[in-house]
């Protein structure tokens, strides 16, 4: 969902504060300032419901971002931040049955980190045009919720997510820094209902009248928690230890993760 059309079809910005990328490695900080998505395809509840999905930004997410140069054009980068988002499930068949879960409450417990890795280059009139891979300039001054835009210019800017030569051309990767270089999604998996049958317990999305259950906003973070999980230990090599998880946890808790794992053997 594009955040305004003064800076294209960007959905995320993200704030670099100036680092030197004249040569070696150098940190600087990075900040999450907007963010707008939705789902496509809808989640599907195993009861039939089926919710439009929508995440804005509860909280300005901050992280650093390590630059190493490694040719004229360019280099490679590590990057880190905190999301903290809003979720706001909305039943299509019903649109008053609304759901919203503020990760920035304590209690649900459901902001996480995003690592990620590329390559960058920096523009130049004689070397690399970000316009000729689609990716706008972001102007200054544009109002994105409550972020002001300082711009990136055409050239004499890093733009990361993008790599390549002079000598052997340019190219955009999948994660772009800002404007996902013109393209109005991300890949991503669909969104999946983690009750996943193990016992029948299914997590609730609202109890009767309109009475939100906490115990189900739980549910999901853990769920969301486990599916990370269950992904990184599927990517581990033969033979690599995997730890347990505790014998011991309260009925409630051991509820909450029965309604949200999966089987697999």
């Amino acid at each position: 969902m594009p955040l305004s059309s003064s800076i294209g079809k960007a959905d995320t910005v993200v704030r670099r504060e100036s680092v030197d990328v004249t040569s070696g490695t150098n940190n600087t900080t990075v900040t999450l300032k907007a963010l707008s998505l939705a789902s496509s395809p809808d989640l599907s509840l195993q009861d039939g419901r089926v919710y439009h999905i929508t995440t804005v930004l509860a909280d300005d997410g901050s992280g650093t971002m390590g630059l190493t140069r490694a040719n004229s054009d360019g280099g490679t980068f590590t990057s880190s931040f905190t999301v903290t988002p809003i979720l706001t499930f909305t039943n299509v068949n019903k649109p008053s049955d609304i759901v919203t879960i503020d990760c920035s409450v304590q209690s649900n417990n459901c902001s996480f980190s995003i690592n990620g890795s590329g390559e960058w280059l920096l523009s130049s009139s004689s070397g690399f045009d970000p316009l000729s891979l689609g990716i706008p300039t972001v102007p200054s001054g544009v109002q994105v919720g409550g972020y002001t835009t300082v711009g990136r210019p055409r050239y004499g800017a890093i733009y990361p997510g993008t790599g390549g030569t002079r000598s052997g051309g340019y190219h955009s990767g999948i994660n772009d820094e800002i404007e996902a270089a013109g393209n109005a999604g991300h890949l991503a998996k669909p969104p999946n209902d983690c009750a996943g049958g193990v016992g029948g317990i299914q997590p609730v999305l609202e109890r009767s009248g309109k009475t939100r259950n906490a115990t189900a906003q739980r549910a999901i973070a853990i769920c969301a928690t486990q599916q990370k999980g269950a992904a990184a230990l599927r990517q581990l090599p033969p033979g690599a230890v995997r730890r347990r998880a505790p014998a011991r946890a309260s009925s409630a808790s051991a509820r909450s993760l029965r309604c949200c794992s999966s089987r697999r053997r």
